[in-house]
């Protein structure tokens, strides 16, 4: 489930800034999360955030609004955690 502790959706904890960008036709987009702030929420492992994330994908793309979204690396750096994702309309064209 895309909840975490207290039953608070992930995406909801502002916890995270988003950066976006495009590249080679599709957006690029790139979260930011403190990992102090994400041991709160009992994520203290990459794979414990990116499957988070891809759960919390997973519900946002059954809305079936023709996104699709990936997740294609998840790094802890120092402090900081950096989730990257690949966002894409069905027909594989980047979202106007």
């Amino acid at each position: 489930k895309p909840y975490v502790a207290g039953g608070e959706r992930l995406m909801d904890a502002n916890v995270w800034s988003l950066f976006r960008e495009m590249e080679n036709g599709r957006l690029r987009v790139k979260a930011l999360a403190l990992r102090s702030e994400l041991a709160k929420y009992g994520l203290a492992s990459e794979d414990k955030v990116r499957k988070t994330w891809e759960t919390s994908i997973e519900e946002v793309m059954k809305l079936g609004n023709g996104v699709h979204v990936k997740v294609t690396d998840v790094r802890f750096l120092n402090v900081y955690c950096i989730v990257e994702m690949e966002v894409s309309r069905g027909n594989g064209e980047a979202p106007s």
